[in-house]
Formats: structure tokens, C-alpha cells, sequence
């Protein structure tokens, strides 16, 4: 199995610049997460869908074909996200939002079903923005270093006149 170096070296990136490129692509991906967080607890996308009719539709084809399990699970969810919000670790993180402990926990359960959903788009996203940016650079690096040499040419043909 190759390495992720491997793996950017054969998508155009030299080999010097995959280390940047890979804190540059983690560093992406936690802007999309903060991102996604951010809509979440603006928006509330899930919780909406969910008190929609489409939404109580969906939920009702969930359940007959998981059967008893998937309300299991979704009370388990809600349950545990309940006690996430009034845990002395996460609580002071809302007040500086300036948001309840409740809704900011249900955001971030709602971020991180979402991010995982939308993941694939993301990797291919970034992998798109490291490949031009990285290429850009090489060319204004190429172009950086001939302007260099050429000056350097341009110094020593004076120089010997």
C-alpha cells in the first residue's frame, strides 16, 4: 500500500512540498469541519428536515425498514447528546458562541454526520486545490529562479565590458 507522500508525489507534487502539502490539506479539511459547524449551528439543517412532513416520511421508511432498532438508536443519540451538553469539559465552549449547551451539542452532532457525509467531496476538493496551488508555485518558482539566472547573465556580461 503506498504512503500518503507516495500518494501526492503521484498527483504532481514534488516531493519537497509534501509535507507542506499535507498539513495544508489537514488544515483544509479542519476549515470545512469549523465551517460545517458554523451552518449547523445557524441553520440546523437536520433537526429541520426532521420536523418537515419529508422529514417524519423518511424517518417512518427509516424505522420499517431497520425495524425497532433505528428509534434504539436515535434515542441513544439524543440521550447521550443531552449528557455531552451538561458535561464541565464541553459546557464552557457555547457560552463563548453565546449559545445554549443543548444546541450546541445537537450542532455538533449534526456536523459531524454531515462532514462525514459530504467527506468524499471534500477530499477531492482539496486534492484539486493542493494539486493547481502547488503547480502555480513550481511555475512562479521556475519563473523566479530563470529571472535570477538571467539577471546573474545580464551582471557578468556587464561586469566584463
Amino acid at each position: 500500500m503506498k504512503g500518503v507522500g507516495q500518494f501526492l508525489e503521484d498527483r504532481g507534487i514534488k516531493k519537497s512540498n509534501v509535507g507542506k502539502a499535507f498539513l495544508y490539506y489537514n488544515g483544509l479539511l479542519f476549515v470545512e469541519w469549523a465551517a460545517i459547524l458554523g451552518l449547523c449551528s445557524k441553520f440546523q439543517p437536520i433537526r429541520r428536515v426532521y420536523q418537515c412532513p419529508f422529514g417524519q416520511e423518511a424517518r417512518i421508511r427509516i424505522i420499517s425498514w431497520v425495524g425497532c432498532r433505528y428509534p434504539r438508536i436515535e434515542n441513544w443519540v439524543w440521550r447521550n447528546a443531552d449528557k455531552l451538553s451538561q458535561s464541565r469539559i464541553l459546557s464552557p465552549v457555547p457560552r463563548m458562541f453565546g449559545v445554549s449547551s443543548k444546541h450546541f451539542t445537537y450542532s455538533l452532532a449534526e456536523t459531524i454526520f454531515l462532514y462525514n457525509l459530504t467527506l468524499p467531496i471534500w477530499f477531492q476538493l482539496n486534492l484539486i486545490f493542493l494539486y493547481n496551488y502547488f503547480s502555480e508555485k513550481d511555475k512562479q518558482d521556475m519563473h523566479s529562479k530563470s529571472l535570477v539566472d538571467s539577471t546573474l547573465q545580464v551582471t557578468k556580461i556587464m561586469s566584463q565590458t
